[in-house]
């Protein structure tokens, strides 16, 4: 992907979200009254933002990879594919832009949702509700029957996030 191409993909939406090297990271494009800027968000890190595209992809690093080398590599799913329901997929969407998950696992219903002060909970359709203090806790700890959601994400079937 062109530089040319991430500006055109992200005037028609809120970001562009990507895997490189079996990580996923986001390319979000930030207004204020001082003008745009753009950030690289990865999922267990923080962001690097530049006052321009060109300078994001000529000074940012992943993994020791300039960005603009990096996303020319990068994997860019359909959005019907597959890869959008991975763990991994779903733990960054679900971290970085607080996606809401709902998932049925072993016939029970259970959804991953955020409240304004941060906290982000696990419930599921018998009332049961896990809370943790940040989303990234939640997937590191929450469990279902006891197992991490790592361990039992093959077996879910996700409804919508």
């Amino acid at each position: 992907m062109t530089i040319q191409e991430i500006e055109k993909y992200i005037k028609t939406h809120d970001y562009l979200v990507f895997k490189y090297q079996s990580e996923y990271y986001s390319l979000v494009k930030k207004s204020s009254l001082l003008g745009a800027s753009y950030c690289l968000i990865a999922t267990d890190g923080g962001q690097q933002q530049r006052n321009s595209l060109e300078a994001l992809c000529g000074q940012a690093r992943i993994s020791g990879t300039l960005l603009g080398e990096a996303i020319k590599q990068a994997e860019i799913p359909e959005a019907d594919d597959p890869a959008w329901q991975t763990y991994e997929a779903i733990r960054h969407c679900a971290i970085v832009h607080g996606s809401e998950i709902h998932f049925f696992y072993h016939q029970r219903e259970y959804w991953i949702a955020h409240a304004p002060e941060g906290f982000s909970h696990l419930s599921d359709d018998l009332g049961n509700t896990q809370m943790f203090s940040s989303c990234s806790d939640l997937f590191e700890r929450a469990r279902i029957e006891g197992k991490p959601l790592k361990e039992i994400w093959e077996d879910v079937m996700i409804d919508a996030y």
